[in-house]
């Protein structure tokens, strides 16, 4: 008999009943098939119990959802304590933990979040935890330990501030706060234990107070960074690192002054901070054509070897107008742009496309969404001499698929 594949086992439900005897039975003697343990409230320890100890020694990966909608539905610490007995045993075959909840934290649920620093984690490789901070100011902090496979960690307010993970091997790294930032000591912990590692780092929000770097970290293998969010200090971030790998960055959105601090250094140092850098994904607040192109001004003078433009925003028509209104043409390695949600008016994409291309700079690779897609196929022809290719993709989704708030398509687009 031929069996699915063990990762498409753990991408579907299975529920034993009502079917043949022999395919429940199947299903029942298949522990991979009981890899997936995802708990939310209410709790029903028995069948927690029943469902875990089917997977036997496979791997699993555990997932623990909590939102309450009042007090009145928070579970009891006892019961908490039941649950921390019956997974704490498993968490050396975790491949995955991930705890969330978009309410505050209540003491059951740290109850079990403190039952993980007491195991060892061998086959770890992504763990995520996030949810609102509880009001008291003291908290312990709670260290994972023996986590030789983790490369992947995501942490969100309270997994920001309680927890302090082994990051020697991390490669992907989301920091992001909820009601209080990180301080400028703690962040420099944090990026110095993973500097050799990473990368792919993202963070959001006001993650850090008063960033005034007064360190520069080398990150050799860094390729990524994303910053989301309007509050960051975003030229310090960057300076306070050395990636000269560099190849992608995101700010979004970006605001009036967000890399006038890097611009300065640049102009000191008379050379680029991140010289291989070649993909730029930009959302803007502003609709004003002037501040727009201020933008672009700066943007292209701190990232100047760009040939890749990712542009989210929904007013992208705007954007193209001014990226076509410098007399000489902004980023002249520039030959991709992405685009998604265009409207019918494909006049101002036509006009850019054929401006890049009169000025020697042509446009040879549009990145568009399904949709869009659908809308270029019918203006093809008056645009296929210039553009060599149309690829069906849609980056700023791809990223944001993999991030925080992920469910809020347009958080960090600028639109609102």
């Amino acid at each position: 008999m031929l069996l699915p594949s063990e990762d498409a086992f753990r991408s579907f439900p299975f529920i034993p009943a009502q079917v043949s005897q022999y395919w429940r039975q199947t299903v029942l003697a298949t522990p991979a098939l009981w890899s997936n343990v995802d708990i939310s409230p209410p709790w029903n320890l028995s069948a927690i119990q029943t469902y875990i100890d089917k997977s036997k020694e496979s791997l699993i990966d555990l997932r623990l959802f909590y939102d309450f909608s009042s007090p009145d539905e928070y579970p009891s610490t006892d019961s908490a304590h039941s649950l921390a007995h019956i997974i704490q045993l498993h968490y050396r075959r975790c491949r995955t933990i991930e705890v969330s909840g978009v309410t505050q934290t209540t003491s059951a649920i740290l109850v079990v979040l403190e039952s993980m620093q007491h195991s060892t984690y061998p086959h770890l490789r992504r763990f995520l935890v996030e949810g609102r901070e509880m009001a008291e100011a003291d908290h312990d902090v709670l260290a994972l330990r023996d986590t030789p496979m983790l490369t992947d960690v995501r942490l969100r307010g309270m997994g920001l501030h309680y927890f302090r993970v082994p990051l020697t091997n991390v490669t992907e790294l989301h920091l992001a706060p909820v009601g209080f930032p990180l301080s400028y000591a703690a962040f420099c912990t944090i990026i110095q234990s993973c500097s050799a590692s990473l990368i792919t780092l993202v963070v959001y929000d006001a993650l850090v107070f008063n960033l005034a770097p007064s360190h520069v970290y080398d990150m050799p293998f860094l390729r990524r960074i994303h910053i989301y969010g309007t509050m960051i200090p975003i030229s310090e971030l960057l300076l306070s690192i050395s990636a000269p790998d560099l190849e992608e960055i995101s700010i979004a959105p970006y605001t009036r002054g967000d890399l006038v601090l890097l611009e300065e250094d640049i102009m000191h140092k008379r050379s680029p901070r991140f010289p291989k850098l070649k993909s730029l994904t930009l959302t803007l607040r502003s609709t004003f054509t002037e501040m727009i192109e201020s933008v672009f001004d700066r943007a292209e003078f701190c990232f100047p070897g760009i040939n890749t433009l990712v542009l989210p925003s929904f007013d992208w028509s705007l954007m193209l107008q001014c990226l076509t209104n410098s007399v000489v043409p902004r980023w002249p390695q520039l030959d991709g742009v992405a685009l998604r949600a265009l409207d019918d008016d494909f006049d101002v994409l036509h006009q850019f496309i054929l401006d890049r291309q009169d000025a020697g700079a042509p446009i040879r690779t549009l990145y568009l969404d399904a949709e869009s897609v659908k809308k270029f196929l019918v203006h093809y022809e008056d645009m296929r001499q210039k553009v060599s290719i149309v690829v069906e993709a849609d980056p700023w989704l791809t990223q944001q698929s993999a991030a925080f708030y992920s469910e809020q398509e347009s958080r960090f687009l600028g639109d609102d």
